[in-house]
């Protein structure tokens, strides 16, 4: 059954030998010349995993341990208590240790507080979903402003987001004054505010309130009145980079990415550069997929919701010395001395 993938080898071995390149003899690995040749023990696993028995362990094993424990917890203890044995008594760094699982996400919540406890610096490397990041919390309240109008929840959603020009003290203060003159979706779209004023308020609020809506919500309120009730997903596209722009939110992340360097934190600042990137490449393909098919406002709200909230992020572990912890399906490993297999 492997006739016509090896005719088809030896057919591109003829080609290339006419063109006069150079083709080395398959290299065809076999029990005695394999991946773990000269380790009997990684060996046996593999021959046991594979449905085999572990007959050619004829010696006890020295350079592979079982340990068994009553929670993952316990484990994670135990693990942690052998990678300071490690670095203290046989001189291994950080960075030459792994912890691999099937799934990192259940040990996840026990990492902070056992390896914190222990003082051992780590990198988890999974994919981080960017669902919660502040840009994407913002691209989301403002797609629901558009489609839902500005009811309350969503309009504050925008305005009390890390990238909004309104920083937090002033979104609180535009938001008691809403609770206060019980201000509607349909207020928003005024060209300016109108209300008495309360008798317990400061002289001159009205006027701050509407410098700090126009500088909060302006930019939004005119994207939405622009792009009515329908759009195709191009315009949509050009709508929320122009939002953006107007927004500054650009600067704002270059911002939290220098200060995460400056923290120490490059993980952080990978997390908040490849945020935009992630952004606008979605949106790229989903202008090019959906073409010039105009959609209404809650049918694009959707799906691009639906495509958001499956954008992710790889980060690569900083240069530090650290213990990669890590899925065994997923990652590449560093070069190692020593693995810990949580199963």
């Amino acid at each position: 059954m492997f006739y016509p993938v090896w005719h088809e080898y030896a057919v591109l071995v003829e080609l290339a030998r006419q063109e006069g390149a150079e083709v080395l003899e398959p290299l065809c690995f076999s029990r005695e010349q394999g991946r773990f040749n000269g380790h009997p023990e990684l060996q046996a696993v593999e021959a046991l995993l594979a449905g085999s028995n572990l007959a050619a362990v004829r010696e006890k094993p020295r350079d592979l341990r079982l340990v068994q424990a009553v929670d993952r917890r316990a484990e994670l203890e135990w693990v942690g208590r052998e990678i300071i044995r490690l670095t203290r008594e046989e001189g291994l760094h950080y960075r030459d240790i792994s912890v691999l699982t099937r799934d990192s996400a259940p040990y996840a919540y026990l990492l902070p507080a056992v390896f914190g406890e222990l003082g051992i610096p780590y990198f988890i490397d999974s994919k981080k979903p960017l669902i919660y990041h502040p840009l994407i919390e913002l691209v989301r309240s403002a797609l629901e402003v558009w489609a839902y109008k500005a009811h309350y929840r969503h309009i504050f959603r925008f305005l009390k987001n890390l990238l909004n020009p309104l920083d937090g003290e002033e979104a609180d203060i535009l938001d008691n004054y809403c609770l206060a003159h019980g201000v509607r979706f349909w207020d928003w779209a005024k060209e300016r505010w109108d209300f008495l004023p309360l008798p317990e308020e400061e002289e001159g609020l009205s006027s701050r309130i509407e410098a700090l809506r126009q500088r909060g919500a302006a930019p939004l309120l005119a994207m939405c009145a622009d792009l009515g009730a329908e759009a195709t997903m191009a315009q949509l596209r050009e709508a929320l980079l122009q939002l953006l722009v107007e927004l500054d939110v650009w600067t704002r992340l270059e911002s939290l990415e220098r200060d995460a360097l400056s923290s120490g934190d490059g993980e952080r600042a990978v997390y908040h550069r490849q945020a935009g990137d992630k952004l606008k490449g979605l949106l790229e393909e989903a202008a090019l997929l959906l073409g010039d098919t105009v959609y209404p406002a809650t049918q694009l709200f959707q799906l691009l919701e639906a495509a958001l909230s499956g954008l992710t992020l790889s980060t690569i572990p900083p240069g530090r010395d650290q213990v990669f912890i890590a899925s065994l399906e997923r990652s590449r490993n560093p070069e190692l001395k020593a693995a810990f297999v949580l199963t």
